[in-house]
C-alpha cells in the first residue's frame, strides 16, 4: 500500500510507549504500516496538560531541521536566548546546531505538531544539561 490514513489521537495513544508520541519515521516499525516507517521525515503529535511537568530538555539537533506547529495552548519556551510563549496558532522552524526547548512548562493544556527532516538514526538530538 503506498499510503497510510490515521488518526493521530488515536495512534499516539495506541503507539505512545513504544515510540513517544512519534508517528512517522524511521524508527516506526513493527506491526505498523510500512509507509509511516519512512526515512524522510519523522513527524510526532505531543500533548502537555498545565501544570504537570513536561520532561523536556534542552537539545539540539546535528542534521535535522525541525518544524514545530502550536495547535492549542501555549508553552514557556527558549530558542538560544531568547525565552517566549509559543501559543496556539504559531509555528517555528530550527536549523541544525540550534538549542531549544519549546516545552520548558506548560501555561496551559497544549497540542502541537513537530516534523524533523530528514528521520535520522540514531536519532541526532543531544540532549543538554
Amino acid at each position: 500500500m503506498s499510503y497510510y490514513r490515521g488518526n493521530y489521537y488515536k495512534d499516539r495513544e495506541q503507539d505512545l510507549p513504544k515510540y513517544k508520541g512519534w508517528l512517522v519515521g524511521q524508527f516506526v516499525k513493527e506491526n505498523v504500516s510500512a509507509v509511516r516507517g519512512t526515512k524522510d521525515v519523522a513527524i510526532k503529535f505531543w500533548q502537555f496538560k498545565k501544570g504537570q511537568p513536561t520532561n523536556h530538555e534542552s537539545k539540539y539537533q546535528t542534521i535535522v531541521t525541525e518544524c514545530t506547529f502550536m495547535l492549542k495552548g501555549a508553552l514557556k519556551a527558549k530558542i538560544e536566548s531568547e525565552e517566549f510563549i509559543f501559543a496556539a496558532g504559531e509555528y517555528v522552524v530550527i536549523q541544525p546546531n540550534t538549542t531549544s526547548n519549546l516545552a520548558i512548562e506548560a501555561l496551559e493544556d497544549s497540542e502541537g505538531i513537530t516534523i524533523k527532516a530528514p528521520s535520522t538514526s540514531p536519532d541526532d538530538t543531544v540532549k543538554l544539561p
